[in-house]
């Protein structure tokens, strides 16, 4: 009965997410689903990195809400977003003037050689970013089936430099990984390779609101 119910919130959030957020009293949580719009980011195959991350961010978004955390989403849907902008919406300049506690920025890495799989973190400014972007990569280096972990490092992007909570972009895969892309179009259990990365950052996050 539990996991019906659990379920049906999370129905219920996908389409209405405002429903829930006058219900949920934890910590507020930015979820920015990397490019989108024009900007399609990495590509292999059939796959837009712009795709993945929005999926990623939209299991994310379910598993927290079901947890009583709130949520941000810089979007929805296709949308094209500037750093600036994600970064406002982050700060308060959303429907539900919520402002982040913590922002995770979800991408998918790329390279010419399609054997390589490891996740990775990046951080914007030390003081405010380092140990937020440390304790993600730790929970994300525990994600099955990946080539390993490379730690994280400084990355000065804008959208990282202009939030003002503890924020980070999650390298999580890589969308050119052969394995990967076979785990990400698998037609035999659609999406499980998109919902155990958001359940790999919804573990980091719940590990750092445990501190």
């Amino acid at each position: 009965m539990r996991k019906i119910i659990g379920l049906l919130i999370a129905f219920i959030a996908l389409f209405s997410p405002s429903v829930i957020f006058a219900q949920n009293t934890g910590p507020v949580i930015c979820i920015d689903a990397g490019h989108g719009g024009n900007d399609n980011g990495a590509s292999y195959g059939s796959l837009l990195e712009k795709d993945e991350t929005l999926q990623i961010a939209q299991d994310l978004q379910q598993k927290l809400l079901v947890n009583n955390y709130q949520v941000i989403m810089t979007r929805v849907d296709d949308t094209g977003l500037t750093n600036s902008q994600r970064a406002d919406i982050c700060n308060g300049n959303n429907t539900n003037k919520l402002v982040g506690q913590v922002l995770v920025s979800i991408h998918l890495n790329a390279s010419s050689n399609h054997s390589l799989d490891y996740t990775q973190g990046l951080y914007g400014k030390k003081i405010k970013d380092y140990d937020f972007t440390k304790t993600i990569n730790t929970a994300m280096g525990q994600l099955p089936d990946t080539t390993g972990n490379k730690g994280i490092t400084n990355f000065a992007d804008g959208m990282l430099l202009k939030s003002k909570m503890p924020s980070t972009i999650a390298e999580t895969v890589f969308i050119t990984s052969d394995t990967e892309y076979a785990r990400l179009t698998d037609t035999i259990n659609p999406g499980y390779r998109q919902r155990e990365i958001a359940d790999y950052l919804y573990k980091g996050i719940s590990a750092w609101f445990s501190r």
